[in-house]
């Protein structure tokens, strides 16, 4: 038996007939991009991905005969060796590095050797983001910055809260096709409670090959237009409690997948939660304020870099609650 895919428990896969499936060649095609391709296809869920028996129901897999699967298994686990050998012996190779580099110029914490220093940004300059452009001035080193651990502040991080210019945005990703999105429509059965709110698109593939989009949707909650419209003034301390420069830009609230073949087109529909509309506030409380909301449908987020990468911008739609 072997566990298998996760949510927040485990799936066990029994073989039935060992004489027809290897369960170690099985354990090696769980690892093979052709079962990851089938993964993405039928996984569900999307602040946890869930997998269950259901799903398995509709993959393949390739199966030859049961001597040919050994001699696959044989090859593979030689393989594997040599591949954890080469990651002992590059470990080995990374701490003489740093032995080595101690030896000659001492502990970097401690400089036991005296060794003169200065502070870094007074021998060069420093700025945020990853989508740096080299230039004839000097040579340019590219580091993730991850702030200090003790401030749990979210501001720049995630794309929620950045300011900056990533390389790649949250949310951006190449297919093997074009689509267009047309025909943007918001479903307000309940909008005083903001739930049973659905929002639909139309999608088009432009290109020449059958292909998935997923297409992605974002809330802005507009918080400043909150404070001003005199919908609020019955939450207390609102003034206080909610700045919007504290605020996401905007929330990815949704996304869906659709397969469509070349001049094929298709609705996707987005049923939003309760909480798709909700603010949090400074004091940790969750409110549904009234006022305008913006809606952004796309296959990326709605910011300049997506726009630069894609050469397209989300659709935008505006609803009251």
């Amino acid at each position: 038996m072997l566990p298998l895919c996760m949510n927040t428990s485990t799936i066990r896969f029994k073989v039935l007939n060992p004489s027809e499936l290897n369960i170690r060649y099985f354990m090696y095609y769980l690892k093979s991009f052709h079962f990851k391709e089938q993964l993405s296809r039928y996984i569900t869920g999307s602040a946890q991905l869930n997998y269950g028996p259901s799903h398995l129901s509709k993959m393949v897999m390739p199966l030859v005969s049961i001597d040919e699967q050994q001699e696959i298994i044989s090859l593979l686990d030689e393989t594997q060796v040599l591949i954890e050998l080469r990651k002992r012996q590059l470990e080995k190779l990374d701490t003489l590095i740093k032995a080595r580099f101690v030896e000659m110029f001492g502990d970097p914490v401690t400089n036991e050797k005296r060794w003169k220093t200065k502070p870094l940004l007074s021998m060069g300059t420093c700025k945020n983001g990853m989508n740096f452009h080299y230039d004839d001035s000097g040579v340019e080193i590219n580091c993730l910055g991850v702030g200090d651990f003790k401030d749990y502040s979210m501001e720049n991080r995630t794309y929620r809260y950045f300011e900056g210019e990533p390389l790649y945005p949250f949310g951006y990703g190449l297919s093997y096709s074009s689509f267009e999105y047309s025909d943007v429509q918001i479903n307000e059965n309940d909008t005083d409670a903001a739930s049973g709110v659905s929002v639909s698109v139309t999608i088009k593939n432009v290109g020449n090959v059958k292909a998935d989009e997923v297409a992605e949707l974002y809330i802005d909650n507009k918080p400043a237009e909150k404070l001003s419209n005199n919908l609020n003034n019955g939450v207390d301390g609102l003034s206080e409690a909610l700045d919007p420069a504290d605020q996401p830009k905007y929330s990815l609230e949704g996304f869906e997948r659709i397969t469509l073949a070349p001049g094929e087109s298709g609705t996707v529909t987005f049923k939003l939660g309760e909480r798709a509309f909700d603010t949090v506030l400074e004091d940790g409380r969750r409110v549904k304020l009234r006022g305008s909301y913006r809606l952004y449908v796309g296959g990326q987020q709605p910011d300049a870099r997506s726009t630069d990468l894609t050469g397209k911008k989300c659709l935008e739609g505006e609803m009251t609650i």
